[in-house]
């Protein structure tokens, strides 16, 4: 049984159409974390200016 990190590749790792199936369906959630950001800030903005 090798390292995870060296020895053999995974062989439960997603190949071909499967990769890019999961990569296609992951791909939104990069930008997750600045948007909600952003729309965090202009919450608060918004609810501060009201009261």
């Amino acid at each position: 049984m090798g390292h995870p990190l060296r020895g053999r590749p995974n062989p439960r790792a997603p190949e071909g159409v499967h990769y890019w199936v999961l990569t296609i369906c992951c791909l939104p959630l990069l930008p997750w974390g600045p948007l909600l950001a952003v729309v965090t800030a202009a919450y608060y903005r918004r609810r501060r200016r009201e009261g």
